[in-house]
């Protein structure tokens, strides 16, 4: 795999392009310096491709933890229905998404 490639991993072209070819894309939202970038990534992607992709939220133990809470939070309100994780504490994301699609 060329470089450039490997850089370009979990942002709106590929995950577009994944979808488009009939898997499902993801969009990693480490990748993106705050909520709001996440926010304009999610946008971004849906005018590349009317399919379904998703958004990973990697949970890993952190002295300085990201704004998870944000980057979930960006991602529900933009209408992502598909969501991985990976890491630890996956309590955080069934406490905080569950409500929003109905359940709890």
């Amino acid at each position: 795999m060329h470089h450039t490639c490997r850089s370009r991993v979990g942002f709106p072209e590929l995950a577009a392009a994944v979808s488009n070819a009939g898997g499902l894309g993801i969009l990693t939202a480490l990748t993106q310096p705050n909520p709001e970038a996440l926010r304009e990534a999610i946008r971004k992607t849906r005018k590349l491709t009317d399919k379904n992709f998703g958004v990973n939220i990697t949970l890993l133990p952190s002295i300085n933890p990201p704004d998870y809470e944000g980057y979930a939070r960006a991602a529900v309100e933009e209408g992502v229905k598909v969501f991985e994780t990976a890491g630890n504490n996956r309590e955080f994301f069934l406490c905080f998404w569950l409500p929003f699609f109905g359940g709890f």
